[in-house]
């Protein structure tokens, strides 16, 4: 009975917030890490890149909160993939289709920007309220993808990096890197974010 009902009151607050069918979407995210990133996105708005899109389960709640926010008119979503499933484990394949047609209901906020991080970074002109690293989790791709991408930050904005908690490559991208310029840091046991001082960063020589 207890479980039934808290089934239910899931499944109420995803349609409430027009989440039902992003729900059902593959990820590998928890359920506590989707809502946070939504929270955020309502909380911050403006502009977030996301590294590392998959099928669109992450984008779809980020999308969601932005939808919320209060200036949710001026907000975007950049979403960076090579969607050709390189860099996870269940091997290659092309994922774009998939990504597109799971997030079609928030198509008016995402701008998809299809290529390898870095290259796609050196074509980017905007300040960044939100930073959602969730590409290659080698220590070699997410240093590449932070020096690419934190330049662009905006003070007080959110950097956030998933798979914190096993990716060895992640931990120590934030203990080298990350810590320096991060002002109030969060955890959870897979996920880390942290308000930024305003990076400004130097390209990476590397």
């Amino acid at each position: 009975m207890l479980n039934s009902l808290r089934s239910f009151r899931k499944s109420l607050r995803y349609a409430t917030q027009g989440l039902w069918k992003a729900s059902k979407v593959q990820t590998h995210l928890t359920e506590e890490e989707k809502w946070q990133l939504a929270t955020l996105a309502e909380r911050k708005g403006g502009v977030v890149v996301e590294v590392g899109s998959y099928v669109g389960a992450s984008a779809c709640f980020i999308a969601a909160g932005l939808s919320r926010s209060t200036n949710a008119r001026n907000a975007k979503l950049y979403c960076v993939d090579t969607w050709k499933n390189d860099a996870m484990t269940e091997g290659a394949r092309d994922t774009f289709s998939d990504f597109m047609t799971n997030t079609q209901k928030f198509s008016h906020l995402i701008q998809t920007m299809r290529g390898r991080s870095s290259e796609v970074a050196s074509q980017f002109h905007q300040d960044i309220d939100i930073l959602f690293l969730d590409g290659d989790h080698s220590y070699e791709a997410v240093k590449a993808d932070w020096y690419a991408w934190s330049p662009f930050l905006k003070e007080n904005s959110i950097a956030i990096f998933h798979d914190f908690g096993w990716a060895t490559g992640v931990k120590t991208v934030i203990e080298e890197e990350v810590k320096k310029v991060a002002r109030e840091e969060h955890i959870m046991p897979n996920m880390y974010w942290a308000v930024m001082e305003g990076s400004k960063q130097q390209s990476c020589q590397c």
